[in-house]
């Protein structure tokens, strides 16, 4: 499917694949005082420039001097940042890392707090060190060699804590007690040449799970810069949703963009950079480095102060993808336009035009009474995701920070206080900005319940929405346990249901009516069909690393519940072929015919084919022989 691009408010080219998401403001009733949603806001500067960097790739028979050099000739450009790793005990300053210091090449380093055997060191262990202990040594020996390099060092303390947690390095809160250890070590030690860089993979940026971002973050006193690691993985991840459909570089770190508006004098370092190729659509990684592009010099994107993008291969076993710049010419020619931009002529990651902007006030009831618990949300218009949220005390007041901009503004009573809630849209923010709002009395319901596939497994993360005929009223995720809850005050709605990271290879979007008169609780299940592809080559062997594509969105409708039936769409994007030459994808059933594309590896001499089923009713498997070209 070719992606569709439409200009958005900032200049920035959004792609949108089988749907569009329609933005709808509530109904404002009662009283409101602040900034009218008409009133003039000053035009944005331009985006001060960023710094542009890459992780490097080795080939046999380089050294990592001449890896730099040739990505350089290759791009027309010097990098202003190169990335590096490093294990526990493993030297710093290296060689090549004074030689990139020396040719004015920000080291952007990432140390890893695991033995070179393999021993992890937990996090509780180091923030718990002794004095004069091993590992304070260690620390202080860290502290020591990065203060004796001579420039200004951009350091990670374990990069993306949040997907190697659960390897046995500890908690969150470990991981945050860690991370202020090493930071409290190097303030100690007198470090004033190093730059603390928090980082987290992208997903969690959105997530509602234990890797949310919110979780992990250790605070603005203990950060100096938000980083993020993210990669659009279509077809090369052999399992998630993220392998489900082509992300532009706006969909990939919306999470982080949203996450730093909260944090406005935080500068955004986009960490890790990756796109693949679209075996079924030749030039689309280059469309990919210019929407990057549009989207990094617009003013919505402004917070970005430095790029890294990683010129390696992964080629991990549930993986197989090519990163690199080089994958074809049309992919160097874009990404050589994307590095060579005015906009990353910068050589360090700028500070300025950070400005932070707080909201307050106070939320009533009727006759103007306080409302202490009632939640006030701060939404990006845009994407309808929730910024910052706030809870007004004892005497119903609250204050929030954010990024001057023009917000959404949603705020909603404790259920059992029986007021309504309320949407006042297009807020401008700015300075020290006050708006009060009042909340009349409604008779309010609670949709709860819990969210599943066909196979029982509780899903998290899943969208659940209520949206009646004044917009978007209420907006749920399901929690680890597949859970739900959204409150509103009783009527019929339309519900809809959004995949939010789906567990399994797909993702979806459907809606149906509901009526709440009263509260109620619902078991939804997703009836997941799975479609199963072998790809053989002419010999009747299991090709390996083949794409199976499926580039449609087929409609469904069934019934997610006893007496609610939803309809819609479901998408299963692409999938590589393991080492028994299988592909597996995963959409909900359908009557409609279903295609798929196979195309071999790279250097197979094999040829492309193309099927399809007549529906998916039931679980189904098919077979394709490819022939040699």
């Amino acid at each position: 499917m070719r992606v569709v691009r439409v200009m958005e408010p900032g200049g920035v080219m959004r792609a949108r694949g089988p749907w569009l998401t329609i933005l709808v403001a509530l109904l404002v009733v009662g009283p409101v005082v602040g900034r009218p949603a008409g009133a003039p806001v000053a035009q944005a500067a331009a985006p001060p420039e960023a710094l542009f960097g890459a992780a490097i790739q080795v080939m046999s028979g380089q050294t990592p001097e001449q890896a730099v050099t040739s990505l350089e000739s290759s791009i027309g450009r010097r990098l202003a940042a190169v990335r590096v790793w490093r294990l526990w005990e493993e030297p710093f300053p290296t060689a090549y890392d004074r030689w990139l210091r020396d040719g004015g090449r920000t080291v952007f380093l990432a140390v890893k707090p695991a033995r070179a055997d393999g021993r992890i060191i937990r996090w509780r262990d180091l923030a718990d060190a002794p004095a004069g202990s091993a590992l304070d040594r260690e620390m202080i020996s860290w502290a020591q060699r990065v203060k004796g390099y001579g420039a200004r060092v951009h350091l990670t303390f374990h990069h993306e804590p949040d997907v190697t947690g659960t390897q046995g390095f500890g908690t969150s809160a470990d991981y945050i007690a860690a991370w202020r250890r090493m930071v409290s070590t190097f303030r100690a030690q007198g470090v004033t040449n190093v730059e603390w860089v928090w980082n987290l993979v992208d997903s969690s940026f959105s997530v509602n799970t234990f890797r949310r971002a919110a979780l992990w973050y250790p605070g603005d006193a203990w950060v100096d810069a938000i980083a993020g690691d993210g990669y659009n993985w279509y077809g090369c991840l052999r399992v998630g949703e993220a392998a489900a459909r082509w992300r532009m570089f706006s969909d990939v770190y919306q999470g982080l963009r949203l996450f730093g508006l909260a944090h406005p004098t935080k500068p955004l370092v986009i960490a890790e950079m990756g796109t693949i190729e679209d075996p079924a659509d030749p030039g689309r990684k280059a469309e990919w480095f210019a929407d990057a592009q549009a989207a990094l010099e617009s003013p919505a994107w402004s917070q970005v102060r430095a790029v890294l993008y990683f010129n390696r291969p992964d080629t991990a076993p549930t993986k197989y993808c090519r990163w690199q710049a080089k994958t074809s010419p049309s992919s160097l020619s874009a990404f050589r336009t994307l590095a060579t931009a005015s906009h990353f002529a910068a050589t360090t990651v700028s500070r300025a035009d950070l400005p932070a902007a707080t909201l307050g006030g106070r939320v009533t009831g009727p006759a103007g009474a306080a409302i202490p618990g009632a939640t006030v949300q701060i939404v990006d218009p845009a994407t309808a995701r929730t910024v910052v949220q706030a809870r007004t005390g004892s005497a119903g007041r609250y204050l929030a920070t954010v990024r001057p901009g023009t917000y959404d503004v949603r705020v909603a009573a404790p259920d059992w206080r029986g007021l309504g809630p309320r949407l006042l849209a297009g807020r401008a923010v700015s300075g020290a900005s006050t708006l009060h709002v009042g909340l009349a009395r409604a008779n309010l319901v609670t949709f709860s319940g819990t969210i599943a596939n066909s196979a029982g497994t509780l899903l998290a993360s899943q969208q659940v929405a209520l949206i009646n005929s004044a917009g978007v009223l209420a907006v749920g995720l399901s929690n680890e346990a597949g859970a739900f809850r959204v409150t509103v005050p009783a009527g019929t709605y339309r519900m809809r249901l959004r995949s939010q990271g789906f567990r399994d290879v797909m993702s979806y979007e459907l809606a149906g009516p509901i009526a709440l008169g009263a509260s109620r609780w619902a078991a939804l299940t997703l009836p997941i069909r799975t479609l199963t592809t072998r790809v053989l080559d002419p010999a009747g062997a299991p090709v390996l690393h083949a794409s199976v594509a499926s580039p449609d969105c087929p409609g469904t409708r069934f019934a997610v519940t006893p007496g609610v039936t939803v309809e819609g769409t479901s998408c299963a994007g692409t999938g590589m072929t393991g080492e028994s030459g299988v592909a597996t994808h995963r959409l909900l059933p359908t009557s409609s015919p279903v295609g798929m594309t196979v195309t071999p590896p790279q250097g197979s001499r094999l040829a492309s084919a193309s099927t399809s089923v007549g529906s998916l009713s039931r679980d189904t498997s098919v077979t394709v022989r490819l022939r040699a070209r």
